[in-house]
């Protein structure tokens, strides 16, 4: 089976699952290539580039011409959309690819949970919906996910994958490893909470500086891990900043700063589910949250004991709050974070998310053949 992933994103959690998609398909004995601005770690015959960008709007003419051109070039069984930009032009642009290619869509979180305007929001919602129409399988990275699709109308074929992870490779350390790994990245005996994405409206970091800027946290370290700009960033927390507010900017060796922190904590204003949460969380962090898709399913639902605490939105004294019980507590964090390695452990196995993936395709397959 040839697989054709199309991506306007080359950072963060869609980064890191397109990565693991191809890794795990070509291992299978499938073919992998990608349609994207940067080749995301695809060999040079996988690649082809991409003209697409959310801010170029006159670049998407071409960007539809582009994936018209690689499809033929590639005859692939299946094209992957991943996030909302791939989703409107590669649905769009497939009048020129037979009907019989099968188109998956993969929002990684809807785009009208992005927007403010309620205009804004509703045209969002109609072009999801119509996109819908040329969408032979809908794949969601979790329930909450497929849910909010479904509740605005968004209705095709759809699949639950769950987030695939390396859980061998994202793995806690035992103390005395730790303690050298902090002392490398030059991290003191505060406890250290981890907020980790790159800076964005979407990751609300915005919110997360300002709330700890009025009131830090006693005796906790607010570690920033994540590409992006920091000015405005560090214009709301003059007095915190290099003191409780640390930045160290992107990492490749994300595995690295989430064993040396204690917990994680994060303000997302909109997720699909997080794959920074589920990575933490496989490196044994307990997880403070404000309530996004996928967040209590992964966190605090179920028969397995809790690995921290979802927090509604948008309370940003709740959130720091439960972060605050947790630096005080070694015993609780002790305890969430043998229940963040399990919950890690028994929900992102790559060999599932990939069995049903492989199925998800498989539909979409037979329902493009039989229209």
């Amino acid at each position: 089976m040839r697989v054709l992933h199309v991506s306007e994103v080359t950072t963060g959690g869609v980064l890191s699952l397109v990565r693991t998609y191809a890794v795990e398909q070509e291992r299978r004995g499938n073919a992998a290539y990608l349609l994207a601005s940067e080749p995301m770690g695809f060999e040079a015959a996988r690649f082809r580039t991409w003209s697409a960008a959310r801010r170029r709007p006159y670049a998407f003419p071409l960007a539809v011409r582009q994936l018209a051109a690689t499809a033929r070039d590639i005859g692939p069984d299946v094209i992957h959309l991943h996030s909302f930009f791939a989703g409107v032009l590669g649905r769009t642009g497939l009048g020129t690819i037979p009907r019989s290619t099968a188109v998956v869509y993969q929002p990684h979180s809807w785009s009208f949970g992005a927007v403010d305007s309620s205009a804004l929001r509703r045209a969002v919602i109609r072009i999801e919906r119509s996109g819908a129409k040329r969408t032979d399988r809908l794949v969601a990275n979790c329930h909450e996910e497929l849910t909010e699709g479904l509740t605005n109308g968004v209705r095709a074929p759809h699949t639950v994958l769950g987030l695939p992870l390396d859980t061998d490779f994202f793995t806690p350390l035992d103390a005395d490893e730790r303690a050298r790994l902090r002392a490398r990245l030059g991290l003191d005996d505060r406890v250290v909470a981890a907020c980790v994405g790159r800076l964005c409206r979407q990751k609300a970091q915005d919110r997360l500086v300002a709330a700890w800027e009025a009131a830090p946290v006693p005796g906790t370290v607010l570690l920033l891990v994540g590409g992006g700009d920091d000015h405005a960033l560090r214009r709301l927390a003059p007095r915190e900043w290099g003191r409780s507010i640390l930045a160290v900017g992107h990492q490749d060796d994300i595995r690295s700063w989430l064993r040396a922190s204690d917990l994680l904590i994060q303000a997302s204003r909109f997720e699909g589910q997080s794959v920074a949460v589920a990575e933490a969380m496989a490196c044994g962090l307990p997880a403070v949250v404000l309530d996004v898709n996928g967040s209590h399913e992964t966190i605090d639902s179920g028969s397995l004991d809790p690995a921290g605490a979802v927090v509604p939105q948008p309370d940003m004294a709740g959130l720091l709050a439960a972060c605050g019980v947790r630096a005080a507590d070694p015993a609780l964090r002790a305890k969430e974070s043998q229940a963040a390695r399990d919950r890690a452990v028994a929900f992102f196995s790559i060999q599932n998310v990939m069995d049903r993936l492989d199925g998800a395709y498989a539909d979409a397959i037979a329902r493009a053949a039989a229209t």
